[in-house]
Order: C-alpha cells, then sequence, then structure tokens
C-alpha cells in the first residue's frame, strides 16, 4: 500500500477516536514515518517500553516545533518601520513626519540596520537575492559567450593573418624567382644582341 493512501486510512481513523487518542496516534505515525526514514525497526516491532520513550521524546520534538514556529513568527513580526514604532511609542506618524530630517530618517536607518542583522531571513528576500545571484549568473554567461565569440573571431582571423603572411611569403618568393628569371632573360637577350653585331 503506497503512503498516501496508509496516511488517507489513518486520517479515517483519527475520526473515530477523541482528542488524546487522536494525538496518540498522530505521534505514532510520526514517529513510524522517522523511524522508516532512519531504517529502524517498526514502532509494532518495539517493547512497550521503547514505543512509551519515543512517544515521549516525539511529544518534546513536537512541542519544540511548535515554539520554534511561534518564535519564528514572532521574530518576523516585528518590524522596525514607522507604524510599529508610532503603535509602540504613542508618537503619531503626523509627528514623527513634522520632525522630518531627524525621525523619519532615524527609524529608516535604524530599519536598514535592524534587517540586516536579522537572524531570520524573509523568504521574500531569500528569493531575491536568489533572483538576483541567477541575474548575475545569466549576465556572466552572457558576457563569456560574447568573450567567447570575441576570442573565436580572433581566433579566426589570426588564422587569416596566419594564411595571408604565407600567401605574402610565397608571392615573395615567387617574386624573386621570377626576378632572377627576367634577369637571366635579359642576360641572355642581351649575349644574343651580342652576337647579332
Amino acid at each position: 500500500m503506497d503512503i498516501e493512501k496508509t496516511d488517507q486510512i489513518e486520517e479515517n481513523e483519527l475520526l473515530l477516536f477523541n482528542e488524546s487518542d487522536k494525538d496518540e496516534i498522530y505521534i505514532k505515525n510520526r514517529i513510524n514515518k522517522k523511524l522508516k526514514k532512519f531504517d529502524m525497526p517498526e514502532l509494532e516491532r518495539l517493547k512497550t517500553e521503547y514505543v512509551d520513550y519515543l512517544v515521549k521524546i516525539e511529544s518534546a520534538i513536537i512541542d519544540m516545533e511548535n515554539e520554534r514556529e511561534d518564535y519564528v513568527s514572532k521574530y518576523k513580526s516585528t518590524k522596525v518601520n514607522i507604524n510599529t514604532i508610532g503603535h509602540r511609542t504613542g508618537i503619531s506618524r503626523t509627528t514623527i513626519y513634522k520632525y522630518k530630517g531627524i525621525l523619519p530618517e532615524y527609524i529608516k536607518n535604524t530599519q536598514d540596520e535592524f534587517e540586516e542583522d536579522s537572524i531570520i531571513k524573509d523568504e521574500d528576500s531569500e528569493s531575491q537575492v536568489i533572483n538576483e545571484l541567477k541575474e548575475q549568473i545569466r549576465k556572466l554567461q552572457f558576457k563569456s559567450l560574447k568573450e567567447q565569440r570575441l576570442l573565436d573571431k580572433i581566433e579566426s582571423q589570426q588564422k587569416e593573418y596566419e594564411n595571408l603572411l604565407n600567401q605574402l611569403a610565397h608571392f615573395k618568393s615567387e617574386n624573386a624567382r621570377l626576378h632572377r628569371e627576367n634577369e637571366k632573360l635579359k642576360i641572355k637577350r642581351t649575349e644574343k644582341i651580342a652576337q647579332l653585331f
């Protein structure tokens, strides 16, 4: 039976029990899933003593998870901004803005500092950082692609330049050969003209 069907059956079974029974079934289901994940024996195969301890341990873990979620939620809700400062101090927004140049700027700078020091980053800021990093990667890839194209073009032009140098050397060599031949022909012509006279 696959896990989804097992979860559905367990949820349906929960409807038949009172609250404390539901809690215990929920806890035992969590324990079983973890035991399976950790490649350990199933709960039903363990001695009652082990099961009792595991239920206490998992209950404590659930309490700690709930406390952590409460702390994170409370921590995230403590934002420094003009509204929260006004609410906590009883200073109206109008009064804060009346002393522009000092109060709003002080709160804004403190807000920036507060957010930088935050031990828990908002998911939005994390996704923003991820998006910024992706954009930087994209730009670097584009830059790298442009640079590679330029390098390919330079390499192609270097080959063309070397080819032209080889052709030039060949033409110079051919020109020198033709020049020597021309000199020989001039000498032969001069000799033939001299023989005629």
